[in-house]
Parts: C-alpha cells; structure tokens; sequence
C-alpha cells in the first residue's frame, strides 16, 4: 500500500479483500476490500466488491437514512440486478459494463446482484450514519446498525415491529 493516506492500489498483493457472507442467508457470498477507511473517510464508505459466478452479492435490502451506489466494472452476459420495489413484483434486469445504479435512502427499493457463469466487479458506496435500519422484504425482516458503538446492531421480524407516535418538539 502507498504510504499516502490519499492513495490506495488496489492490485497491491499485501491488500486482501475481506471474505463477506450475508447474515441472513450464508449462501450469498461475496469479496469487499474497503477503499474508504484506509483513506480516513468517515461520512461515506467505497468498497470494490467480487462476486464470484453463480452467487449473489446481497440478500436483496434498501436503507432507511444511507443513500448506496454501485458502478460496474466487471460482468458477465448473464449478470442481472434483482430490483423489488414496494410498488411491484420481484424482477430481474440484466447489468452491463459501465452501469451506475443509485438508490437514494428511502427509496423503498431493494436490490441486489446475481451473477451467472462470470464473476462480477463493481464499486460500491454510500453514506455510513451512525444509526440505520435496512430492510429485508424478501425475508420481512429488518435489521437495525448501531455504529456508535454503544449498543450492538440486532435484527427484527416485521410482525414485531409496531409504529409509535413520537411528540414533535417544539420549534423555536
């Protein structure tokens, strides 16, 4: 690794991308080696991302309060986004070399990645806020990210979670 902080190489052989499987289904496999930590940036994560053929990168989620970013350097003709919006069914889209796909917080849309015989490269990245909730719908489950380290992150059922009335406060 360069000895700036600003500057990462990637093909660096000392920098080993991080073995990720997903908490809520161990068969969704992928590689991450985080970009953004090493440079000391701390509003936002980038990651660059393999998925290996015949896998998902994530059980398909969307995020309460980070916007997520992917660019797509590597993918093969069978490589398809998996996209459920609140609106509509479960479909698949095929992906292709110099795609970016945004998902601004909120959305509501979740996603995910298939890959087929080929192996897929994509930058991804986003907000990192202290406190968030991603949403499985898929699974009807959520789960709660506490960064502050204070208080571990959990998951919950839907069924368990029931709307509160918060009091506004005053504004001055």
């Amino acid at each position: 690794m360069s000895s700036k902080t600003y500057r990462i190489q990637t093909t660096d052989p000392a920098l080993v991308p991080e073995s990720f499987s997903h908490p809520l289904d161990s068969t969704v496999h992928r590689y991450q080696l985080n970009l953004s930590d090493p440079c000391g940036l701390r509003q936002g994560g980038v990651h660059l991302v393999t998925v290996p053929p015949h896998n998902s990168s994530s059980v398909p989620h969307w995020h309460s309060t980070e916007d997520e970013w992917f660019y797509i350097i590597k993918a093969g003709p069978d490589t398809r986004i998996v996209v459920h919006d609140v609106s509509t069914d479960l479909r698949e889209e095929p992906v292709q070399v110099g795609e970016f796909y945004g998902f601004p917080a909120a959305s509501k849309t979740a996603h995910g990645f298939k890959t087929g015989e080929s192996e897929l490269v994509y930058l991804s990245g986003g907000s990192r806020k202290e406190l968030e909730v991603v949403h499985y719908p898929g699974q009807s489950k959520r789960i709660v990210l506490d960064r502050t380290g204070s208080a571990p992150s959990w998951m919950t059922d839907e069924a368990n979670v029931k709307d509160v009335k918060v009091p506004q406060r005053p504004t001055k």
